[in-house]
Order: C-alpha cells, then sequence, then structure tokens
C-alpha cells in the first residue's frame, strides 16, 4: 500500500491537477473502486464517482486561491473531496442516509494507511466530514443554535486550535459539494436533473459562473442565505 500512498499523493500535487487521476487510484482500493461505482442518489442515479469528480471540478473551477495551507493543504483538501461521500452508498443501502458520516469517517479510519496526510491534517478531514451542519442549516432543516453546536462538535472532533479557520474551510467544502449539483459544474451528458434550491444558494454572475469573493475566500451566496451564514459564523465567534 505504500506504493499506491506515492501514487496518490503523486497525483494529488501534480498541475494541471486531474481529480480523476486521484479518483482511479483510490478506486485500486476494492472497497472505494466498489462504492464508487454506486449510485449517486435515488434521484441522482449516476455513480458516486461522478459525483465526486463534479464536486473536485467545482473546487477547481471556483476557487483560484487556497489562502489555507497553514490549516489544511490544498492537496489534503483535494483528497478531502475525494472521500466525502464514500459512505453514502452504504447508508442508502442501509436506508438510513444518516449515517452517510459515521460510515464515510470509517472507511476513512480504515485505510489511514493509504493516505498521503500529516496526522494533523486527517483529524481535520475527519472533522470536517463528521456532519452536515452547515448544509442543513443552509437548507433550513436545522436552526442555528443546533448547527452551531453542532459544528462546534466537528471542530472538536478536527483536533484544530482556531475556529474560524475551521468555519472558513468546512464553507468551501459545502461550496464545492453543492455546487457540484448545480449546472456550472455538471459535467455529465443531458439530461440535467437540476436542484433549484442549491442553485438558489448562490450568487451567479450573468455568464452562470459563481462570484468568488478573494476578501472573504469563498464564494457569495444569495439574500437572504447571505445574512443566515453571516449570523452563524458570529454566532460561532461570540
Amino acid at each position: 500500500m505504500e506504493v499506491l500512498k506515492e501514487r496518490i499523493a503523486h497525483a494529488l500535487a501534480a498541475e494541471p491537477y486531474d481529480a480523476r487521476a486521484t479518483l482511479g487510484q483510490i478506486c485500486e482500493i476494492p472497497e472505494f473502486g466498489s462504492e464508487f461505482s454506486m449510485p449517486n442518489s435515488g434521484k441522482h442515479g449516476y455513480p458516486l464517482l461522478e459525483h465526486t469528480f463534479m464536486v473536485c471540478r467545482m473546487f477547481e473551477l471556483a476557487f483560484p486561491e487556497w489562502p489555507f495551507e497553514q490549516w489544511l493543504s490544498r492537496t489534503s483538501f483535494r483528497l478531502l473531496l475525494c472521500l466525502h461521500d464514500a459512505g453514502k452508498p452504504g447508508a442508502l443501502r442501509m436506508e438510513n442516509k444518516g449515517k452517510q458520516h459515521d460510515l464515510t469517517v470509517d472507511m476513512i479510519k480504515r485505510y489511514a494507511y493509504c493516505w498521503p496526510l500529516p496526522e494533523t491534517h486527517l483529524h481535520m478531514v475527519l472533522g470536517l466530514l463528521s456532519d452536515d451542519a452547515l448544509g442543513l442549516f443552509i437548507r433550513s432543516k436545522i436552526d442555528q443554535e443546533e448547527a452551531a453546536t453542532r459544528i462546534r462538535r466537528m471542530y472538536w472532533l478536527s483536533q484544530r486550535p482556531r475556529l474560524d479557520k475551521f468555519f472558513k474551510i468546512l464553507t468551501v467544502y459545502y461550496q464545492a459539494d453543492s455546487g457540484a449539483y448545480t449546472r456550472y459544474a455538471y459535467t455529465l451528458p443531458d439530461p440535467f436533473i437540476p436542484k433549484p434550491k442549491l442553485e438558489a444558494v448562490f450568487l451567479w454572475r450573468d455568464d452562470g459562473s459563481p462570484i468568488y469573493d478573494p476578501g472573504r475566500k469563498r464564494l457569495l451566496f444569495a439574500d437572504p442565505v447571505e445574512s443566515r451564514y453571516h449570523r452563524l459564523k458570529l454566532s460561532l465567534t461570540e
């Protein structure tokens, strides 16, 4: 597995970056290869591998800079995106989608010796993937208080010293993942199955591209999402 670890590291660091090369190496692990071939969801029947690729592509297209190298390197974040939904097919088979984060974390831990991650980055990845608190909050599935509590729990699992930095990286992760369901990041042949609620999350240019704000180091949300997000951010720093 040491050779595979080196191949994954090489693929992650390649410029220009090709997420399919990284995913191909990860699929050399039989369990990952099997799970990535499963449907992404009941509604989106294309393979999980394709959704994962679109998430990776969304990040590379929409985030021209990576200012968090000290906290989580760009290559480590790329690996997080490649692994982020590994437990989803298992949760779908169990008919319990809420289990996907636990299953994903378990899979990543089970093959920890395969990942070219410093231990501090591994903890960060596990914390970021342990819940979907920000996504649930933005979709109004949970309120601000519950979201803040769950994000603090994710941060605690990450074993990192700065909650503000953790939240910024969590935001980029959420935006890359949710953005993969928009027309902007879709790469498969039509028919495109839109998720209007996710399209409505972002602020879009006339040419159909999202707006990256270099000052905030993230994509801009549309109102009223931007206002709700700001209130959640303030509650985490109080």
